[in-house]
């Protein structure tokens, strides 16, 4: 049988970037994508920004050949949770579930060879494998290094959880078991791996992305300052 190799649709989201002054940090995710995935849909969520913005993204998007979606400004719930619950409704609008979505924060530069690695990895993942990020945290006790396996050629990190601010997934996946359940609320990735893992799948992480915005997160996060280094070299990753 011969196996298709499976195509990519990105998105990018983000919060009123002028007023948490990360709209130099959304620049370089968008432009470190449309490097990673040069011929792949991508996408701009504002996530429902009313801090003068738009204009800005949507020159953004224009200059990058992204398309520029808008949240209505009058919803009140625009946490983090509710922004991704959102996206993936627009996704399984929009696409005929054999792509890979790609969902990046503002604040994510994208390694220039992530597409090929994540095409090697969705290629020969099992079932299994629900989710897999593209940032190799640190560590947290939500998050525990559990097994590092080998896909294909490539290498991951089976953890507790992975977070939403660099998923990979397979709509066909999404639609199966992810689909309706992120709750609108901050810490809706750790909620949704937890339930992911409870159904027995796994959830993985590999270093396909860097973190540049711990210094100036959107909703003021911290958690950085209480993280343990991952030993990387014990986990060959």
């Amino acid at each position: 049988m011969i196996y298709r190799y499976p195509d990519f649709v990105c998105a990018v989201t983000t919060f009123e970037p002028f007023a948490t002054m990360r709209f130099e940090l959304l620049e370089r995710t968008v432009r470190s994508m449309r490097v990673a995935f040069p011929d792949d849909a991508l996408f701009i969520f504002d996530n429902g920004s009313a801090d003068g913005s738009h204009d800005a993204v949507a020159q953004l998007a224009e200059s990058t050949g992204a398309l520029l979606v808008s949240r209505y400004k009058h919803l009140p719930n625009r946490t983090p949770g509710a922004a991704r619950a959102c996206l993936f409704e627009h996704f399984l609008r929009i696409r005929n579930g054999n792509e890979i979505a790609v969902l990046s924060d503002d604040d994510m530069v994208w390694h220039p060879d992530a597409r090929k690695r994540l095409r090697e990895v969705w290629h020969h993942a099992p079932d299994k494998l629900q989710i897999v990020g593209g940032l190799l945290e640190p560590e947290w006790e939500w998050n525990k290094p559990i097994e590092a396996v080998d896909v294909g050629s490539e290498r991951i990190l089976l953890r507790e959880s992975a977070p939403g601010a660099a998923w990979t997934l397979p709509i066909s996946r999404m639609i199966r078991c992810c689909g309706g359940r992120i709750e609108p609320v901050f810490g809706y990735d750790v909620k949704m791996c937890k339930w992911l893992r409870a159904m027995d799948f796994d959830i993985g992480q590999m270093d396909l992305a860097d973190h540049i915005g711990w210094e100036g997160s959107t909703h003021g996060n911290r958690a950085i300052e209480h993280a343990m280094p991952l030993d990387r070299k014990r986990w060959g990753v």
